[in-house]
């Protein structure tokens, strides 16, 4: 009865830390999309503008790039909907995510 309930306890433990971190991750998530679309995140893409310039990005990927310095699912989800719109190349997507 001691181990079962000895294995309990972990998998008790691990669904808490997995809900700990999917909260901070949700909630870092939203703070970053809200700062994006405020236009908070602006001198961030000025701070980046030059590296992606120098990689020969286009200019899309600044903001996904700056996004991702703070939360990589955001800038990951940014660069997606780029990809998706057809706005940037995968190429863009892959070397502007390596580089931020």
């Amino acid at each position: 009865m001691k181990k079962f309930y000895s294995k309990f306890e972990t998998w008790v433990g691990s669904w808490k830390m997995f809900f700990k971190m999917m909260g901070v991750l949700a909630g870092v998530t939203f703070v970053i999309q809200v700062a994006i679309e405020a236009g908070l995140l602006a001198w961030v893409e000025q701070a980046v503008a030059p590296l992606t310039s120098a990689l020969d990005l286009p200019s899309a990927v600044v903001g996904p790039v700056a996004a991702y310095a703070f939360s990589p699912v955001a800038g990951i989800t940014y660069m997606s909907n780029l990809l998706t719109q057809g706005s940037i190349t995968a190429y863009h997507a892959i070397t502007a995510l390596m580089a931020g």
